[in-house]
């Protein structure tokens, strides 16, 4: 049985076992500064200024992350802290295990946009190369592409104003006993060009103007006006 939340701590773990890892030191990397390289800290926060370049990657244990506006980095991996990317911002990977990630306006994620425990947002014009995907946590995307499949594992899912999933999106069986029906909205102008399939009870509501080439595993619901309540 796959346990994507096991592998990316190993993942992780892995990365900061082979890099120099500094101890309850806060990483702040100033506005503007170029050709930085990243680091790896633990109990400490990382903290990225505006229209920053990070030609390395960027880790921490215990502690949260903030990217301002306009940054260039490569990958960032947090554990046990939550992720704050904003706007105009160019990432590698980006992975969180136990915390929130918030991508802002017009992103760009070369690789994957990944959580375990946590809720993860993205804004509108962003794109993600990779996969989109959460293990244990609700997934909202307004306006993003994404190249490859959404997937989570528990917690509900909205893809509104337009967003694009080039693969599938899955609704995976949990890892363990589920004991609520989660809510899945593909809202206005919203398309899944791959399949959406529910491996576990949800509930589905598809807005007229949205499009799904293939639906498997539950019965669409439509829904009119675009006030989706908020996660």
């Amino acid at each position: 049985m796959r346990c994507p939340a096991l592998a990316l701590v190993v993942l992780v773990s892995a990365a900061l076992a082979a890099c120099d890892t500094s101890l309850n030191r806060e990483v702040v990397i100033a506005a503007g500064a170029t050709g930085q390289h990243g680091a790896t800290t633990v109990n400490g926060r990382i903290a990225v200024g505006r229209d920053a370049e990070v030609v390395s990657d960027l880790r921490t244990v215990n502690g949260s992350v903030e990217i301002g506006p306009g940054a260039r980095l490569r990958d960032l991996d947090a554990v046990n802290g939550s992720i704050l990317v904003g706007d105009d911002v160019g990432a590698g990977r980006i992975a969180a295990v136990n915390g929130d990630l918030t991508l802002g306006m017009r992103g760009r994620v070369g690789k994957e946009l990944r959580t375990v425990n946590g809720r993860l947002r993205a804004g509108g014009g962003s794109i993600v190369d990779g996969d989109v995907s959460t293990v244990n946590g609700p997934i909202e995307l307004r306006g993003v592409t994404v190249r490859g499949q959404v997937t989570n594992h528990a917690g509900d899912l909205r893809l509104l104003d337009g967003t694009l999933v080039e693969g599938d999106v899955v609704l995976a069986a949990p890892d363990g006993a589920g004991g609520t029906t989660d809510v899945v909205v593909i809202g206005v102008g919203a398309q899944v060009r791959g399949t959406l399939r529910a491996e576990r009870p949800i509930r589905l509501f598809v807005h007229p103007s949205a499009r799904l080439a293939r639906v498997e595993g539950v019965k669409p619901q439509p829904f009119e006006g675009t006030d989706v309540p908020p996660l």
